[in-house]
């Protein structure tokens, strides 16, 4: 089965664009490499293997209604006609009414995986855990600061900020977040700020949250039910929306970008 929610394409942001509504796996297995589905049944990343519903976000970079949730997880298809390590990389701002409950300012989640270190500018080898990481920083302006660290070409000055070896390769001499940094040392696109509006806030009435996931996953050749495809989450109690942007080194085939209100009313 398949269901429209929402209204109209939204280039203006006036009226959120239609989620495409799928009440079955298999009807998501099929989807193109890269397409997005929120999984309204799953309050857990870890258990979106057992989702039964798929509501898709058809168009990068239109603006969707979503009902307000305390945890949001969302699922990629990952079907490409050949099997191959790669690895996803998804931030997400999320925006929050000015003088709520606490929110950490940046959210670090890697997943346990065979990560590679690399190496750094000076061929000095560099080791990262295979093990799941998750960071917290706090500080003043630590989000500009974030930004900033990424603009710049050198690795171990990254490490030393975020207190950890985050970035890491799929395989030696292969694709690696480190290509992606430049997506991590720009504010969010200009359009962040209409979103803002369509909550009913201004720039100086709300406070964001940045999470950065990494994920390492494989690519699929066929569609099949036991092939796991990647799933992140984002926590949104008392959220009012959110952007969120995925890339995949080397192509472009899974970068996308969604700007999302929570409607408490839905």
């Amino acid at each position: 089965m398949v269901f429209l929610l929402g209204s109209a394409t939204a280039t203006d942001f006036d009226k959120p664009t239609d989620i495409i509504r799928l009440r079955y796996r298999n009807l998501f297995l099929g989807k193109d490499a890269g397409t997005v589905a929120f999984l309204p049944g799953i309050g857990d990343a870890n258990f979106a293997i057992g989702a039964h519903e798929f509501w898709i976000l058809p168009v990068s970079g239109d603006y969707y209604d979503l009902p307000a949730r305390g945890n949001y997880v969302f699922e990629v298809a990952n079907v490409s006609g050949e099997s191959e390590p790669r690895l996803l990389q998804c931030i997400i701002y999320t925006i929050y009414p000015k003088g709520g409950a606490q929110k950490p300012p940046i959210l670090l989640n890697r997943n346990e995986a065979e990560w590679l270190g690399g190496e750094y500018g000076d061929h000095k080898p560099r080791s990262t855990p295979t093990t799941v990481i998750r960071k917290r920083l706090d500080g003043d302006n630590i989000i500009a600061l974030f930004h900033e660290k990424h603009k710049g070409d050198d690795l171990k000055v990254v490490d030393d900020f975020m207190g950890t070896t985050w970035h890491a390769w799929v395989e030696s001499n292969g694709d690696s977040s480190w290509e992606l940094r430049g997506e991590l040392a720009q504010d969010p696109p200009p359009n962040f700020m209409k979103l803002v509006e369509r909550c009913g806030l201004s720039k100086e009435a709300i406070d964001i949250c940045l999470t950065v996931h990494l994920i390492h996953f494989s690519t699929a050749e066929a569609p099949t039910r036991r092939h796991k495809r990647p799933a992140f989450e984002m926590t949104g109690d008392g959220a009012v929306g959110a952007y969120i942007r995925i890339d995949s080194p080397p192509d472009r085939q899974f970068s996308k970008e969604f700007y999302l209100r929570f409607d408490p009313k839905r």
